[in-house]
């Protein structure tokens, strides 16, 4: 009985077998096309939500007050400063989904304002000096570099690549970083978003050629 059943289960493996094999036999057209946001368009009830939120939330954002705290160098403890970059992510995406040339020139005026506030030494955020690196200030320098490369790669415009290199330059030298050292963590409670926001700005690796792979600290050496 249990020699039969070994068979059976033996059989029904090897029709398992076979049909994923057709499924993905079948899917691999589609997995070798490329889908950009430009080549997709949504009809019906979600599409009409979604241009409606472009319209009159993304479109209808006050960009000089998310601006304004990066004039203000005050802050030891929010985090105001990631909300531009996360504005200006979800208006690229936006844009290359409607080529709406007012959200195009939304964008790119809001773009010039926020490289306007970089200090020479490269820096674009609201902490005073003195608590910079701590809290949540390394968390909006992440969203303002990956927005402003996201910039750049709808434009070509260097002057926001030049403004991405500054800023990163300018976050490694004062963590005393080096481009081929190994690092994944800057301060705050280790798996806190602010803790470990590092790991992600090696998306600037377009900017820093040799800044694209990281470990993990030995939890040992690091204070909880």
């Amino acid at each position: 009985m249990n020699l039969q059943k070994t068979i059976n289960t033996q059989k029904y493996m090897n029709y398992k077998k076979w049909i994923i094999g057709l499924c993905i036999l079948n899917i691999l057209p589609a997995l070798s096309q490329e889908y950009n946001i430009e080549n997709i368009h949504i009809d019906g009830y979600i599409g009409n939500r979604i241009n409606t939120c472009i319209e009159h939330r993304v479109k209808s954002q006050n960009t000089d007050h998310l601006i304004e705290p990066f004039k203000h160098r005050n802050e030891d403890h929010l985090w105001q400063s990631e909300f531009f970059g996360k504005w200006l992510l979800g208006a690229i995406a936006s844009y290359q989904y409607t080529k709406d040339k007012e959200l195009y020139n939304l964008i790119t005026n809001s773009v010039e304002k926020l490289m306007n506030t970089q200090t020479s030494d490269g820096y674009i955020g609201n902490y005073k000096r003195e608590a910079q690196l701590t809290n949540w200030d390394i968390w909006g320098r992440k969203y303002t570099s990956l927005s402003l490369l996201s910039y750049y790669r709808l434009t070509g415009d260097k002057k926001a690549l030049n403004a991405v290199e500054r800023l990163i330059n300018h976050l490694m030298e004062q963590h005393l970083i080096n481009r081929d050292d190994l690092i994944a963590y800057l301060g705050g409670g280790f798996g806190e978003g602010k803790g470990t926001t590092f790991l992600e700005i090696n998306r600037v690796g377009e900017v820093l050629d040799n800044f694209d792979h990281y470990t993990l600290p030995n939890m040992e050496d690091t204070e909880a």
